[in-house]
């Protein structure tokens, strides 16, 4: 029996919407831990109804100028010679300073599905010693059929799923927009075609897992000033590190 990490976000989400995935959970026998990020305000709602394998994992939700007022005075001082806040110079810069704080800086002008893990990479930094194996996935669609505990183990190689076979760059609007307003139309062009895989669940051991996050993590902030714009951007990030052979051995 392994010891299985469960790391998903539910940022506005309700009890009801949640119900699916805790309760196939419950029903399979799960014994590990489900870390879900949230704001404090669905904090409040979901706590009332969480199972006890659930730990909720809160953010603050404030603007970037409140939490600029509260950085430490060696961030504040490169703030102040930084002509963009969102921009990637500034946050690579202070995050060598201060990870924690430019995780919640990030978070205060991005969708929770981009700066999710940033959140899931202090976890694991954290914690990731505690398990043999970690699964991210999303909340509202997900259930499970089997205990991972199970099934996963420290012999679990970086997995995730591929879309259907129609899915493709190029046909499909939005993973089409994500990659062309991440990378470029020469990118796209590059890619065009290639089969789509899903960001949506993923699965590894736990040294896997923390190669996966941090690199999803670092790719994320070196295009701080883009992810801004809107959500899933995620999705395009996970897709070009899996075409260019970028991380580390994976099965799909």
């Amino acid at each position: 029996m392994s010891r299985v990490l469960i790391l998903t976000t539910a940022v506005n989400y309700t009890p009801e919407q949640m119900y699916p995935l805790w309760n196939s959970l419950k029903n399979t026998g799960f014994t590990g831990s489900l870390v879900m990020l949230v704001d404090e305000k669905t904090a409040d709602l979901l706590e009332l109804y969480a199972p006890s394998f659930v730990q909720l994992l809160v953010y603050e939700d404030q603007t970037p100028q409140k939490l600029l007022q509260a950085a430490p005075q060696a961030i504040q001082d490169i703030a102040l010679h930084a002509p963009q806040l969102d921009s990637e110079n500034f946050l690579l810069t202070v995050q060598k300073i201060n990870p924690i704080w430019t995780t919640h800086f990030y978070s205060s002008f991005n969708h929770p599905s981009v700066f999710r893990y940033l959140f899931y990479h202090d976890y694991l930094k954290e914690h990731a010693k505690n398990f043999d194996a970690c699964i991210s996935c999303d909340a509202r669609d997900v259930v499970f059929q089997v205990n991972p505990d199970q099934i996963l183990s420290t012999a679990t190689p970086l997995t995730f799923g591929l879309e259907p076979a129609t899915t493709t760059l190029g046909s499909e609007a939005f993973n089409t927009a994500w990659v062309q307003y991440l990378y470029g139309q020469d990118i796209f062009e590059k890619y065009k075609g290639r089969r789509i895989s899903c960001s949506g669940a993923t699965v590894a051991n736990n040294v896997a897992m923390q190669d996966y996050i941090a690199v999803m993590a670092d790719h994320l902030l070196r295009r701080a000033s883009l992810t801004r714009r809107g959500y899933g951007f995620d999705q395009a990030v996970h897709n070009r590190l899996w075409w260019d052979n970028a991380l580390p051995q994976i099965h799909t």
